[in-house]
């Protein structure tokens, strides 16, 4: 049998100059909660799992960062903006005491995040009974929470106060890690939050410091209602046009300015106390196949990654907090060491993905990358994993590679998921004690997990907060006025002009014909026509009509843009398969050929607005202006600048090609 490589070359260190630095929740669609867990292992066994749900409010912060303003003003010294290393300092003397005290049930415990988006039909937004009383009794490392578990941000704070007084209540030790995926964009879950425009937009501001201030808002806003970590920044290269799961949640195509915005990304977390999840190892920007649905391999070699995919994740191992992996299977990376598996769907042998191979994790991860914190898997419920692997093998194989954190392995929302989940805890701690998997592991993992528990504050005992405060605190710091200046800011710089024969600006009073797709899209245009007439930019929007163009056929488009003088018509694209109907400019592709061509022979100038990644713009040749908003967020921002508000100075953040 093959032995596995042990990997000693290094990454070097990027140039000085720069700035450097998943998820985690996969699909929503309620499973079968005891089926899932009923799996038989490559030995034949018979196995059960499943995961649960707590939150936690975080109730200290990390060392005080230098402000925005000081960064600002020395941007170009690296030693300015990047976040100090620290001197090592020895651990907290109270998490050899706590691990000395933990069972082994309690250590595996602490190794599981699991979510509970709703119990028994019901989205789980208050905290019964039944739900308090086994995060009581198992406490966990941490928890997930969804869009389904936050309502609004005062019902938020008080559930995540009442999952860490429910932990508390069991006798835990520490508090729990609260999370979500907060990333801005496609990807946010916190109720009445500020969006932001997302990575790709940010990427497109050319500034860095905009990921800071970026960061800072969805930090503040997500500690005031009690989450303190963020399955944040996305620090995928997405250097793959046709990737279906990663597109603008990527800041670039480009490894190095991926690497820089994230570092500055998680900083502003940081200075606002909330910690930092990157995602995900070693890279998921260059599949073709999204491991919600799929099993995704990456054919690519060590020296390729390196040059790419890690490029991002070296940068980010000095500072995040955590480190997400990918259910990605890298053939010429980990081929020759000994890591397959008997596939529990078809009898295959299949290469292990990064999630459960040591050699991401242990050789690459840690050895080569130098990286010291806490390793989380994605999702476990996702398919790349689920459908393959018995739910205990898989739980094996993570611990075993390095992976300090199982997160969601399974689903749970009733009394017998909550079964299921306490019968796996039992099977890794029976594991753990039969040798299976070492017990220096789970002690490993775990006094990562205390030592950040330690640093953010999470050993202190509890102290029951007030309702009124943490309520009040969470509603005016949740999409406040000066959270959505900072929106806007960012919005308006990553706006980019691609193209401009002479269409933009629009002049006031001219006829305008709009054409979107989405009743989003329309509010968003709607934001910047009010806004525009405020400012008084234009006088009136009477001369501005909008068509919703979902469904019209291609035969309507003369008469839509007929009698207009400038004719603007959003697009939208999630990879660059134009053609396929999975994206909706793919499927509405005809539609704008035919408006873009009516408003050619009626002579009205037209806008190409491309409101998601951009390979879109290089689809559309024809038309006399291009731009790039890339988020509906930031359509307000584009259709501002549309009419002359300011002039557009993003930039294209990934290379287009042509169809």
């Amino acid at each position: 049998m093959r032995k596995r490589k042990i990997l000693s070359h290094r990454i070097p260190a990027l140039l000085l100059a720069l700035v450097l630095t998943g998820c985690g929740g996969a699909g929503d669609t309620p499973v079968d909660e005891a089926a899932i867990f009923e799996t038989v292992t490559e030995s034949g066994e018979q196995d059960s799992g499943t995961a649960s749900s707590v939150s936690k409010e975080m109730t200290a912060s990390v060392e005080e960062e230098k402000n925005s303003s000081e960064v600002a003003s020395e941007a170009s010294s690296v030693q300015e903006v990047t976040e100090e290393e620290a001197p090592q300092e020895e651990d907290d003397p109270r998490i050899a005491e706590i691990l000395s005290g933990m069972t082994t049930r309690q250590k595996v415990s602490q190794m599981i995040m699991p979510a509970i988006r709703q119990w028994e039909g019901n989205n789980l937004t208050v905290l019964n009974e039944e739900v308090s009383d086994f995060i009581s009794k198992n406490q966990f490392g941490g928890v997930i929470l969804f869009a389904y578990n936050m309502e609004s941000p005062e019902q938020t704070a008080v559930l995540t106060s009442g999952l860490q007084a429910a932990n508390a209540s069991g006798g835990a030790a520490a508090g729990l890690f609260i999370a979500t995926d907060q990333e801005g964009g496609p990807v946010t879950r916190l109720c009445n939050g500020t969006t932001m425009p997302g990575n790709m937009a940010l990427g497109a501001t050319g500034d860095p410091l905009m990921a800071r201030k970026c960061s800072q808002v969805i930090g503040k806003e997500l500690i005031s209602c009690g989450i303190n970590l963020d399955f944040a920044p996305d620090s995928d290269v997405n250097d793959n046009p046709s990737n279906p799961i990663i597109g603008v949640r990527s800041f670039s195509d480009d490894p190095e300015t991926v690497a820089e915005f994230a570092s500055l990304y998680i900083q502003g977390l940081h200075d606002e106390g909330v910690m930092a999840a990157v995602k995900h190892f070693p890279g998921h920007g260059n599949t073709e196949t999204d491991s919600h649905t799929g099993f995704p391999t990456v054919e690519k070699s060590l020296e390729e990654i390196r040059s790419c995919e890690l490029v991002p994740f070296g940068e980010a191992a000095k500072t995040t907090d955590f480190v997400m992996t990918a259910h990605i299977r890298f053939p010429q990376v980990t081929g020759d060491a000994d890591e397959t598996y008997t596939s529990i769907a078809d009898g295959e042998e299949v290469i292990l993905p990064a999630t459960l191979s040591k050699t991401m994790i242990t050789d690459i991860l840690r050895g080569e990358l130098g990286y010291e914190g806490i390793v989380i898997t994605d999702s476990l419920e996702m398919e790349a994993v689920s459908r393959h692997f018995a739910p205990l093998d898989s739980a094996r194989l993570a611990i075993n590679a390095g992976v300090d954190m199982l997160l969601m392995p399974g689903y749970i929302a009733g009394p017998t998921g909550a079964a299921s989940m306490e019968k796996y805890i039992d099977d890794i701690a029976a594991m753990a004690e039969d040798g299976r998997i070492p017990m220096e592991r789970l002690d490993e993992s775990v006094t990562r997990i205390l030592r950040l528990k330690s640093k953010y504050g999470l050993l202190e005992p509890r102290t029951e907060p007030d309702t009124e405060t943490i309520t009040s605190l969470a509603k005016e710091t949740v999409g406040s006025a000066e959270n959505a200046e900072t929106e806007w800011e960012i919005c308006q710089k990553a706006v980019t002009l691609v193209k401009n024969d002479g269409a933009i600006p629009i002049a006031d009073g001219q006829k305008v014909v709009i054409a979107y797709y989405s009743g989003t899209q329309k509010k968003y245009i709607n934001a910047a026509l009010e806004r525009l007439k405020t400012e008084e930019l234009i006088t009136s929007s009477d001369n501005i009509t909008l068509i919703q163009y979902k469904g019209r056929g291609t035969g309507s488009a003369a008469a839509d843009v007929a009698g207009a003088e400038a004719a603007i018509i959003l697009s939208s694209t999630d990879n660059y398969k134009l053609s396929e109907t999975g994206s909706y400019t793919g499927s509405a592709a005809d539609y704008i050929d035919a408006f873009i061509s009516s408003a050619a022979e009626k002579g009205a100038e037209s806008v190409l607005l491309s409101t998601a990644l951009p390979y879109d713009l290089s689809r559309f040749p024809g038309v006399d202006a291009l731009m790039a908003s890339y988020s509906d967020r930031a359509v307000t921002a584009a259709i501002y600048a549309a009419f002359g508000a300011y002039e557009p100075t993003g930039k294209l953040p990934v290379k287009l090609e042509e169809e």
